[in-house]
């Protein structure tokens, strides 16, 4: 076992470290320019970064750089309100202040703790793979390169933090059955299907779904980008959960006083569904979200909610 302290040569070792690992578990604030370069993560390597709207917006976080990991098979979460630096490359674990930026390689004083203590190893970890459940594909991505904007000096101020559990973004939940589609609907489908395959960029992780939903609420208010959670009941009565998508491509329309939509999905292969009473053990039962089943879609945007509804997928690719 060795532990230290580790500072005028801290990117050179983690470069190193990056380079020799199989794979590594990773969790850093922000990720600038270069950062590819500057950490080169195997493939199936896990990435928890802030890929927050403000954080993007600000300059902090570059998604073109995080694209660049995705399409190299890096599993990528977004934490909103993430400020911990921990890297694991196989046995042996860093912990400290660098962020993944050419700033921090060059401008700033940075330490970490380096150890290869088991036990050590195992927490860091364990920690990295706690913060999982808002996974980021090459669409949400493509959305987020739209807003970027390059840092020009200094950073701007985020935010004030008002929670100390990870801040994923917000989910909708939608109560569905399954049923065929109706003639008008099967044709808007058709003609909006190749639309939807066209912006689902990584054919290989991802694939299409979709659902038809009526209601003025969701009509106003679903936005590309944003995350779903399904509720289906299958043939025997039991109620499942999806594992959650985001949307991609969404067709509106109007019928009288009838408010239309099919919502086109982005939803990640060989995720399983997860019955609602296994579901309802892991989630604390008083947040009302899914106790009581109806017809209402709701955007659940409780942190310790939304966090809580993505864990139940966290030992999942």
């Amino acid at each position: 076992m060795a532990t230290k302290v580790i500072y005028d040569k801290l990117w050179a070792e983690l470069t190193a470290q990056a380079k020799k690992a199989k794979k590594a578990f990773v969790a850093v604030a922000y990720i600038g320019i270069g950062a590819t370069a500057q950490l080169p993560l195997k493939r199936g390597s896990l990435l928890i970064t802030d890929l927050s709207e403000k954080s993007v917006k600000s300059g902090l976080t570059n998604p073109n750089e995080v694209l660049k990991y995705v399409k190299k098979g890096i599993e990528v979460h977004s934490v909103e309100n993430l400020h911990a630096k921990v890297f694991v490359f196989d046995r042996k674990a860093i912990v400290g202040s660098s962020n993944i930026s050419l700033s921090s390689k060059s401008n700033l004083i940075e330490a970490a703790m380096y150890t290869s203590d088991s036990n050590a190893i195992k927490e860091a970890k364990e920690f990295v793979i706690s913060l999982k459940g808002d996974r980021i594909g090459p669409k949400a991505l493509s959305e987020l390169i739209k807003i970027y904007v390059p840092p020009r000096g200094g950073a701007r101020k985020i935010g004030k933090q008002i929670t100390t559990k990870p801040r994923h973004s917000s989910i909708w939940l939608f109560p569905l059955e399954l049923t065929d589609y109706d003639e008008e609907t099967q044709k808007h489908y058709d003609n909006e299907k190749p639309k939807a395959i066209k912006k689902l960029n990584d054919k290989s992780q991802f694939i299409l779904d979709d659902f038809k939903w009526t209601g003025k609420k969701v009509y106003e208010k679903l936005k590309l980008n944003q995350r779903v959670l399904i509720v289906e009941e299958d043939n025997n009565g039991w109620f499942y959960l999806v594992p959650p998508c985001r949307v991609i491509h969404i067709k509106r329309w109007r019928k009288g006083t009838a408010f239309k939509l099919i919502v086109f999905l982005e939803r990640l292969k060989n995720q399983k569904r997860i019955r609602i009473d296994r579901a309802l053990r892991k989630l604390d039962t008083h947040s009302g979200v899914i106790n009581n089943l109806d017809v209402e879609a709701k955007l659940v945007e409780k942190a310790a909610t939304v966090y809580q509804l993505g864990q139940l997928w966290k030992d999942n690719k």
